[in-house]
């Protein structure tokens, strides 16, 4: 899965993946922009991340 699929997916911003776990904006939005693309292994702990956070509420 890609960042922009998490991202739409989830419903989730940016500034609260930087807050949560101080991936730098600028990370993110070259994510988003695609103009780099995050190793596959990233993207699925951000996906494990977002929907965990998602079933405790705090999302």
């Amino acid at each position: 899965m890609k960042y922009n699929e998490i991202i739409i997916a989830y419903n989730v911003d940016e500034s609260y993946l930087h807050n949560a776990l101080g991936i730098p904006y600028r990370t993110l939005k070259s994510w988003r922009l695609e103009e780099r693309e995050a190793p596959a292994y990233v993207m699925e702990l951000l996906a494990y991340f977002i929907f965990n956070e998602m079933k405790e509420g705090r999302i």
